[in-house]
Parts: C-alpha cells; structure tokens; sequence
C-alpha cells in the first residue's frame, strides 16, 4: 500500500507536469496532422523511420531532410511546416 507520509516534496506537484505531458502530446498530435495534411505517405514514413518527433523536426535543416531522402522540394515544404509549429508552439 503507498503511504503519502513517505512522499518527498519534489514528488508531490505533479500537475505541472501532467499539464506539460498534455501539451506536448496535443503538440505530437498536431504536428503529425499537420504532415499527414501537406505532405505524401513516402514523406511521413521516411519522417517515422528516422523517427522524427516534433521536437527533433523542428531543429533540423533543409539539409538534414535531404539526408533523409526527402526531395527538395519536400523539404522546402517541411521548413514551412515548421515555421507554422513554431508559431503554434508560441501559442501554448
């Protein structure tokens, strides 16, 4: 049986950090929306493969989609998308 007693102050505000985990969770799902919306299946496979999560997708470089074997022209896409997550991201 747990016993609250034995609980150390640092344990005890977990609603911050319930509060955070939401957040970052309705960030992943936007994220994946957002690319499910503006790009094709071979793009958001290529994206899971190197399993990319938001915060990962929104460091890297044109380059580095390219390095993935997304095209150019896809990649210009995914800096747009980005800018728009960051945007959101701004928001919460």
């Amino acid at each position: 049986m747990l016993n609250s007693n034995g609980w150390q102050d640092s344990e005890i505000p977990m609603i911050k950090s319930i509060s955070e985990l939401c957040s970052a969770h309705k960030y992943e799902k936007k994220y994946w929306d957002l690319l499910k919306e503006r790009c094709s299946p071979d793009i958001c496979q290529k994206l899971e493969e190197q399993e990319v999560d938001y915060e990962t997708f929104l460091m890297l470089t044109k380059a580095e989609f390219i390095s993935f074997g997304i095209n150019r022209s896809d990649a210009r896409i995914l800096i747009s998308i980005q800018k728009m997550l960051k945007e959101e991201l701004s928001k919460i």
